[in-house]
């Protein structure tokens, strides 16, 4: 059950990382949680091939299934990590804290920057609609 609930919130976490570039959270969950399973699932069996003659065998699949899933999770955590923010969406300085903003702050970012000419009206339509849709 820890497991689970420590998945859902380093799910929590990687969507948060990808979202600060401009990307949709919900396949890079589904790939932490994929890449976890995963892991965890090569790392049981390679934990039992190991152990095959040992008497704690399951106690030394589960150790190895548990590597597995955090190796698993690291892979997603860099590919996370490493994605190139899309166009409009620059990264903060370093050690700047972050402050989530309300729909509203970001509809009046999106407006001032089709005002500016740096996005086009169909790349502020575009993103308003999606503001909107998660409102």
């Amino acid at each position: 059950m820890i497991e689970i609930l420590v998945l859902l919130w380093y799910t929590g976490k990687i969507g948060k990382i990808v979202e600060a570039k401009g990307y949709k959270p919900g396949k890079y969950k589904w790939m932490t949680a994929g890449l976890w399973f995963g892991g965890e699932i090569v790392g049981a069996i390679l934990g039992a091939l190991m152990a095959s003659s040992s008497s704690d065998a399951q106690c030394i699949a589960y150790a190895v299934a548990l590597i597995g899933a955090a190796i698993g999770a690291a892979i997603a955590y860099a590919i996370a990590n490493n994605l190139e923010p899309l166009p409009g969406y620059p990264l903060p300085a370093a050690g700047t804290v972050v402050a989530e903003l309300t729909p509203a702050q970001k509809l009046d970012e999106l407006q001032q920057m089709m005002s500016s000419g740096q996005i086009t009206p169909d790349e502020y339509e575009k993103k308003r609609t999606e503001i909107l849709s998660r409102m």
